[in-house]
Parts: structure tokens; sequence; C-alpha cells
């Protein structure tokens, strides 16, 4: 039993791989798209302090819907959301807290989104199945509905990518 436990981890390990790797490519691709595209609002890379006025959950729904159903990446969002699965954090390279979680039911977005969130660059997000958050991060397509990252501040200042951060309970985490 313990070669099947050995062989059904290294499946797992080469599929995160092949998935990462297909992620990586589809965001070189819609980069070079994008160029010729303005910046998102906001990209300046400068956060609203806590309890700002931000764009209802409805625009945010709408913006992730949207990117989702034009399989577009790179795609700044920001929307709550309720965290359905906490998942295993993914340690190979930067550390990464992931968990699952689902748009309001107004939305009628019948799928899931993966979070992604760099606990090496930001602090772990003490969230728990059925919690709401409030995530600003970037949006990569994938056909189970796609992956937010980007969800902490960003250490280079880089423009291209603008800092996120996710909000539990009244606290942002990024």
């Amino acid at each position: 039993m313990g070669n099947a436990k050995k062989k059904s981890g290294a499946a797992a390990t080469v599929l995160t791989i092949i998935v990462a790797i297909v992620l990586v490519v589809l965001q070189q691709k819609q980069h070079i798209t994008n160029n010729a595209q303005s910046p998102p609002a906001g990209g300046s890379g400068a956060s609203a302090p806590a309890g700002a006025p931000t764009a209802g959950s409805d625009t945010g729904a709408r913006a992730v819907i949207q990117a989702y159903e034009a399989e577009q990446s790179d795609v700044l969002v920001e929307f709550d959301a309720v965290v359905t699965k906490l998942l295993s954090d993914d340690k190979e390279g930067d550390a990464h807290q992931r968990f699952i979680v689902r748009l309001p039911a107004e939305a009628g977005f019948d799928r899931t989104l993966l979070i992604s969130h760099n606990i090496d660059l930001a602090p772990r997000v003490p969230v728990r199945e059925g919690d709401s958050v409030r995530i600003r991060g970037e949006y990569e397509w994938s056909q189970q509905g796609g992956v937010i990252h980007w969800t902490h501040h960003n250490p280079n200042r880089n423009p291209r990518h603008p800092g996120g951060w996710i909000e539990h309970n009244g606290t942002r985490y990024e």
C-alpha cells in the first residue's frame, strides 16, 4: 500500500508542475496581448486604506466572470467571496497559503476560484470554511474557474503587478 501512496503523491506533484507551467505560458501569452492595452485602474501599485470605499461586490464579481468567460489572465480584480475549502500550503518555491472561494450566489458564477496567497511576503490569513473575505489580486484563467494570486504587497513596486491584499474580519493582509 505504501508504493501506491508514493505513486499517487508523485502523480500529484507532476500534475501540479504541469498546471504551473501551463499557467506561466498563458500568463506570458496574455501579457503580450495586454501590452497594447492601457493599464488597469489603480495601476499605481498603491492599495486603498482598510475601510476605504471600494467598487461594489457585484462590479468585482462581474470582472471575474468576464475574465473567466474571455479566458483572460493578468486581470486585476477586487471582489467579495466566501471560503469554501482550505487546502494545504504550496511549499515549492515561495510558500503559498491556498484556499477555495465562491463568489456570492447573486453573481451567478457557478465555479470556484483558487486563492494562492504568498505567505513568504504577507501574513497568513486566519480563514475558516464559511468565512467572508474581500480579495484584490490578479486573476489567471483556468477551466476550473481560475486562480487569484498577487494578493500581497509588491516588494519590487513593479507597476505590472499592483499590490493586492485579502481582507478578513476587518483586517487587511498584504
